[in-house]
């Protein structure tokens, strides 16, 4: 094997290294979470409002499935549910849109109104 050969082995093997480096440390962004949040009402979306989000940690999520069971505004929940890579364009949010997400469980949290927040 010549020098110009070797160099050239070399070169493609590390440029395969560094390309494919990254696929093998992804984060696995598609793992369910669990939270405590809000489900608010944010308008009917035919009038220019967003519909029900459920907010957690200070962020409004628009849910892809919200049974209608926990349409209630400002109910307190638990839930686990998957972060997708979609938003939901609507009035309120319409340059930006609303993150989405898919919920997988979710539960009434009656709040004790004597317990500090």
């Amino acid at each position: 094997m010549n020098i110009t050969t070797l160099y050239k082995t070399l070169t493609l093997a590390l440029a395969l290294l560094v390309s494919t480096g990254p696929m093998g440390c992804k984060k696995d962004d598609n793992k369910s979470k669990k939270a405590d949040g809000v489900v608010l009402d944010f308008g009917n979306i035919k009038a220019d409002g967003c519909g029900w989000v459920i907010r957690i940690d200070q962020i409004d999520y628009s849910p892809q499935n919200l049974d209608e069971a926990f349409k209630q505004d400002n109910l307190n929940v638990t839930l686990t549910y998957d972060q997708l890579a979609t938003r939901f364009q609507c009035g309120l949010a319409a340059n930006i849109g609303l993150p989405q997400i898919k919920v997988n469980d979710i539960r009434q949290v009656n709040k004790d109104p004597h317990r500090a927040e």
